[in-house]
């Protein structure tokens, strides 16, 4: 019967019918939404180089992605495009499609390519339609669902919305893939479109809709194309490389201008780098025939030339850590789940002094921080770990530290910023990176407690451990050999008040009817090694004979003063630079070790030693900060 033939492929929508919910799906827009012109290419990046990732074959040593654009000239042709638009015009067309801005389909197509080698494609049943018992079917998951990913808990993935980046990129909200399942080697053809509920001239329809095969006339389930003649020719108009290898390769047409290869490029390298730099993955970016492949020695120049000095540090970091170019250590104790905090006094002297000798003479230094995690579904607490990057950067200013969790980095967390130094904060397979990947946002961006309630304990003290671990780690470092300066938030130091006023004696009436005479009195404090004074246009920091000891080295910060937050966090190169020839250094019994942007580095051989600064805006008010360390006892 011709109700028993199945349909040529073409775009499907289906009709609204009685008692059907209106459901629009604009809020994935959200999702990804930023001030920057580069979100959307930032965002198609992460979620395919997860996706990709995650569905690394067994036996591959490495995932391939190649991206290509091709746009103008590249651009395809309506013609050689038409059995993949067929039923789509009137569609986009509507006036409540929700498109900004509708493509001209009798004009070229620009598109990008994205493909994945070295993966196990979409594998699962594709004619399986019933969204309950849909387990691992990553077909399914990928083209009829919404808010499933079934991935583990190991996986980059969770959400899964972030799928919806590959049609946002789309002036059409279109996409066609070709999968072909690791499993069946079957290629399989098939795309879909997401707009709001809308009306043609002859009936509404609900937002999704397919391009494919349906069984028969009168079914509403669309299923890919296997026709291998219509294979080959999706494959050669869009420039599809893949022949009978499995993966995934996904053609976004109509693509928007703000992707290009510039935003890709640099989405590639910011998110991916450390995964780049192990060889786990390579992506070759391709725009208008010009390649540019991204692997680890791309990693490795552009953290040597990025012009962004903060990008920079963290890239020439994260090549450290690969090379094995540092210290390396554990942390001492094995932090609870009901007490993930960095206790200064578990770091015995002798590793803190290793590890700040390591940072001052510019390695990077590693601290790998055991803890365990406290599930509400398991009575024993899970082993995890966390591991601490650290190098210090003199000049840098206030950074915050990376997140990243299983190779995907997390840009967007509000991790508490640290000075002159530059940090990555590592959590790869252990049950303390799933806690991450669960308590992600679903651009995983930026983690949440909320989202950790319902299955862990103590979830927004897993996320404060987390977020402040370089921090404290930073604290431990200083502890016991760095003294605080009780005027480094004056202006304008004056010497003589570096003990500061005295305080008048405190009466305090005794407790009972009999006062004890017999407390001991108080060690009066030692004197300080060190002080700090204003000179016209400057400051100078000078020993303090009284002290009888000098430090081993002082560490100075300096800037000028602001009305609202940080003044050493809103200090920016252009208010001075120590190393400038303007500014003025007289030295006695001390020498200047470093000098760059604020930071200024002294080593005193001398009870009496003096270091003069001037050259500063005699109009602003000055602050200074110093820290010393080490020095006789």
């Amino acid at each position: 019967m011709e109700t028993n033939k199945m349909t040529p492929p073409q775009w499907h929508f289906r009709k609204f019918a009685p008692g059907d919910n209106l459901s629009d799906p604009d809020f994935t827009k959200a999702l990804f939404a930023s001030d920057s012109d580069s979100a959307v290419a930032r965002s198609l990046v992460r979620e395919a180089l997860q996706n990709s990732l995650d569905a690394k074959a067994i036996d591959a040593s490495q995932v391939r992605v190649r991206i290509a654009i091709c746009r103008n000239s590249n651009a395809a042709l309506p013609a050689t495009v038409r059995p993949f638009v067929t039923g789509i015009e009137p569609h986009l067309n509507a006036a409540d499609s929700g498109l900004p801005d509708c493509p001209d389909l009798t004009a070229p197509i620009p598109y990008l390519v994205l493909e994945d080698f070295g993966t196990k494609g979409l594998r699962g049943d594709p004619e399986h339609w019933r969204p309950i018992g849909i387990g691992a079917n990553a077909f399914f998951l990928f083209f009829r669902a919404l808010g499933r990913s079934g991935k583990a808990d190991e996986s980059r993935g969770r959400w899964g919305v972030g799928k919806f980046v590959f049609p946002m990129s789309s002036r059409a909200h279109s996409i066609l893939a070709l999968t072909i399942p690791e499993d069946t080697r079957i290629p399989l053809l098939m795309g879909r479109t997401v707009l709001r509920t809308h009306q043609t001239s002859d009936a509404q329809w609900h937002p999704d809709g397919h391009w494919g095969e349906r069984l028969s006339a009168d079914s509403k389930l669309v299923t890919p194309s296997r026709d291998s003649e219509l294979i080959a020719s999706f494959r050669n108009a869009f420039g599809v490389t893949r022949v009978d290898e499995p993966g995934l390769s996904v053609v976004v047409p109509w693509l928007i201008d703000e992707i290009t290869r510039e935003a890709i490029r640099d989405a590639v390298l910011g998110e991916y780098f450390l995964p780049l730099l192990r060889g786990e993955l390579e992506v070759e970016v391709v725009e208008n025939g010009a390649s540019e492949v991204i692997d680890g020695r791309a990693v490795r120049t552009y953290a040597e030339n990025a012009e962004d000095r903060k990008l920079r540090e963290r890239l020439a970091l994260a090549v450290m850590v690969v090379d094995g170019d540092g210290f390396s250590l554990e942390w001492p104790v094995t932090l609870p789940w009901d007490e993930l905090e960095l206790r200064q006094t578990d770091l015995p002297d002798s590793l803190r002094v290793t590890l700040n000798t390591n940072l001052d003479e510019g390695r990077a230094v590693s601290m790998r921080i055991p803890v365990t995690v406290g599930r509400k579904d398991t009575i024993t607490p899970v082993a995890g770990y966390l591991t601490v990057y650290l190098r210090r950067a003199d000049g840098l200013g206030g950074l915050r530290p990376l997140i990243i969790r299983d190779g995907i980095s997390l840009p967007e967390d509000k991790t508490k910023t640290v000075y002159d130094h530059v940090s990555l904060l590592v959590a790869e397979k252990c049950a303390l990176a799933t806690a991450i990947g669960d308590s992600e946002t679903p651009a995983h961006e930026q983690m949440q407690h909320e989202l950790l309630k319902d299955r862990y304990k103590y979830p927004r003290k897993l996320v404060s451990f987390v977020r402040e671990s370089t921090s404290a780690l930073v604290r431990a470092l200083r502890h016991g050999d760095n003294e605080d300066d009780p005027f480094s938030l004056s202006s304008y130091f004056p010497v003589e008040a570096e003990a500061g006023p005295q305080k008048p004696d405190i009466k305090t009436k005794p407790k009972g009817n009999k006062p004890n005479n017999d407390l001991p009195s108080l060690p009066a404090p030692p004197a300080r090694r060190y002080r700090i004074g204003r000179v016209e246009g400057g400051f100078v920091i000078a020993g303090n004979p009284e002290a009888g000891s000098i430090p081993d080295e002082l560490v100075v910060h300096a800037a000028y003063d602001v009305r609202r937050g940080d003044p050493f966090a809103r200090y920016r190169s252009y208010d001075f630079d120590l190393s400038s020839a303007t500014m003025n250094k007289t030295v006695m019994g001390c020498e200047v070790v470093a000098a760059s942007g604020n930071r200024l580095v002294i080593r005193p051989n001398s009870v009496g030693f003096s270091a003069t600064l001037t050259g500063f805006d005699v109009e602003r008010d000055l602050i200074v900060r110093a820290n010393a360390s080490g020095g006789d006892t």
